[in-house]
């Protein structure tokens, strides 16, 4: 994983409360009735007065999404958590400081769709304490824990992945750095998960 520079965390987690409180702010203004979980991202784009338009992009690789003006355009061929991440990521892009960053963004879709209130009560609940990356690889093959929380906050398995790390549930992954490492986090637990489905396959049934 990528080297954090000394001092760097402290900025990394002020950077990471702002965002985080800067999508409080934005909640705040839309009403209670869209504060569930998954949240309603088209129904919380229109109550800030943003027209979410649905397109196909055909020649443009890695194409997510886009915002111009009040509208924001997401391509209709993505996966719905997907879709849903694009438009927290382009209300970042409407909501957050002057020459916010790329990942600062995507910081704010997770803080969206994953209230850190709501998930420190569920994973209080289902879980109880933090777990390591391998640990929490064994819970999914056993019980599917992670795939039910990807469905409870209606977000993709790295989003998921990230937000435990970032909110201190994954202890070999220092809090709020996952952003920084994500694909690299993602791709190590996966790597533990689709062990351990092979090591099944190989044992057979009971």
């Amino acid at each position: 994983m990528v080297a954090i520079p000394d001092g760097y965390m402290n900025d990394l987690l002020n950077i990471r409360r702002e965002v985080h409180d800067t999508a409080d702010a934005m909640m705040a203004d839309v009403p209670r009735t869209l504060h569930s979980v998954p949240r309603p991202m088209i129904a919380i784009a229109e109550a800030l007065h943003y027209e979410v338009v649905s397109i196909i992009v055909t020649d443009v690789n890695n194409f997510h999404g886009c915002s111009n003006g009040s509208r924001i355009y997401i391509d209709i061929s993505h996966q719905p958590w997907e879709r849903r991440f694009t438009i927290g990521h382009e209300l970042g892009h409407r909501c957050l400081w002057v020459g916010h960053k790329e990942w600062e963004c995507n910081a704010y879709a997770e803080a969206v769709l994953l209230p850190r209130n709501d998930v420190r009560q569920v994973l209080g609940e289902w879980v109880g304490h933090p777990l390591s990356l391998k640990a929490w690889a064994v819970r999914e093959h056993e019980e599917g824990l992670v795939t039910r929380l990807t469905k409870r906050y209606g977000v993709g398995y790295n989003a998921l992945i990230s937000a435990l790390g970032n909110y201190g549930y994954i202890v070999d992954v220092p809090p709020w750095s996952a952003r920084l490492n994500g694909d690299r986090v993602f791709e190590e637990y996966f790597q533990y998960f689709r062990a351990l489905k092979a090591n099944a396959s190989r044992r057979g049934p009971l």
